[in-house]
């Protein structure tokens, strides 16, 4: 039964340490089938050294030589193939030396640290914490800590490796199915943590993709527009030119510069009001703007950014969109429609900058916190502009909004990742 309790507490070390290259190395030179195999090789090897030769330095050699081998399964330098061996085996090492300080502490005779089994769960949990603070996904980098999550992360291997030191104080044959149903809790939960994890990227991605989309329908949308706007011209310049001629014979030239003016207009409405070269910006601001434009606002724009930016589309549209469709309800209330756009980009640093007049009612909630002009769902206020705040923070960025009459100003710095 010892025999037991030590190899299911090694085979729960060793799949801890599995994931702990995972998430410590960025790509692999084979397949996670192969992967496996190999890790499954170092626990026998490890196990048949610790149960036939129970001495220090084999132990040590028996960790260190599997688990390097094992790395190099994966695309690295030698160097932080060695750095990493030591760091994981550290690891392990501070998980023994915690955990016996504790039982000598408390004056405790718990088998489950002899065994190995609550190293084995304190390592999990140390691994698990590091993978939620540092996930593998750079884009990942949390804008804030989730309480709930973290709090289950800790709870169940913490509290296993208490239940596992108060109620093993005995021979181990009584406690083996209890050591094993542990583990099984702790590989099924967080288990099914991963798949809801995974399930809620996997619905970010798809509401990104649907959102990239729509900007291109709107983009098309537009350019079928301006194609159209443009074909009618042409085929009215003809008769354009005869009717100013008549102007010019005549000697109508106040009504000639008007009548021209007029056709300025229509040529400008025809050619997209931003044009900076970057689709993602170009989309949204386009598709906004042109809505401003039909309902008579007076557009000034400043932008400066180049055609690719290191931020995620999904990340621009939220922060543009949401800011843009917040002035536009705002204009939509006053008779002078004013709006300023500006965005500019500059040693890894984007500023933006919206101002447009409003009616000087400014919504704030009880924390002083900016909320939505939309009206489509009360329910809803202060989720778009919430959004904005979140989605500026994931770039180490800040997010500030003042009102100096009935002017209104939002301001937004990010810096690429």
């Amino acid at each position: 039964m010892e025999l037991l309790a030590y190899l299911s507490a090694n085979l729960f070390r060793i799949y801890t340490l599995f994931r702990f290259t995972e998430n410590f190395f960025s790509e692999r030179k084979t397949t996670v089938k192969w992967i496996a195999i190999s890790f499954l090789i170092y626990f026998s090897i490890n196990s048949v050294c610790f149960l036939c030769f129970p001495m220090i330095g084999v132990n040590i050699l028996s960790n260190l030589i599997p688990f390097f081998c094992v790395t190099l399964f994966y695309r690295s330098k030698t160097s932080v193939r060695v750095l990493i061996t030591v760091i994981v085996y550290s690891i392990s090492i501070f998980a023994d030396i915690a955990l016996f300080s504790v039982q000598h502490l408390l004056h405790l005779n718990s088998v489950v640290v002899s065994s190995g089994v609550a190293t084995s769960l304190l390592i999990f949990l140390i691994e698990r914490l590091y993978e939620y603070f540092f996930p593998r996904e750079k884009l990942e980098k949390k804008a804030e800590i989730h309480i709930e999550e973290l709090l289950l992360i800790i709870f169940i291997p913490l509290g296993s490796i208490i239940i596992a030191l108060r109620g093993m104080n005995h021979a181990f044959e009584d406690y083996l199915p209890e050591s094993i149903i542990l583990f099984a809790i702790n590989g099924i939960v967080f288990y099914m943590y991963d798949a809801l994890k995974k399930n809620e990227k996997q619905k970010i991605e798809k509401m990104q993709l649907e959102q990239q989309n729509l900007l291109y329908e709107n983009q098309i949308q537009l350019q079928r527009e301006s194609e159209e706007k443009m074909r009618m011209l042409r085929h009215d310049m003809k008769n354009h030119f005869y009717r100013m001629k008549t102007m010019v014979h005549q000697g109508e030239i106040p009504l000639l510069e008007e009548y021209m003016e007029h056709i300025i207009s229509e040529t400008e409405s025809i050619v997209p009001i931003c044009r900076t070269g970057n689709s993602d910006v170009d989309g949204i601001v386009n598709v906004k703007l042109t809505r401003a434009q039909r309902e008579g606002t007076e557009i000034h724009l400043d932008l400066k950014i180049p055609t690719k930016l290191n931020i995620d589309s999904f990340d621009m549209n939220c922060i543009l969109g949401n800011l843009f469709d917040n002035a536009l309800e705002a204009l939509s209330k006053v008779d002078k429609k004013i709006l300023y756009f500006r965005m500019v980009y500059e040693k890894g640093v984007v500023n933006i900058c919206l101002r447009n007049m409003f009616d000087g009612q400014l919504r704030v909630n009880e924390k002083n916190q900016l909320l939505s002009l939309k009206q489509d769902r009360k329910e809803c206020h202060g989720l778009g502009i919430k959004n904005v705040v979140e989605t500026v923070k994931k770039y180490d960025g800040k997010f500030e909004y003042e009102q100096e009459k009935n002017v209104f100003s939002v301001y937004a710095m990010m810096y690429e990742r």
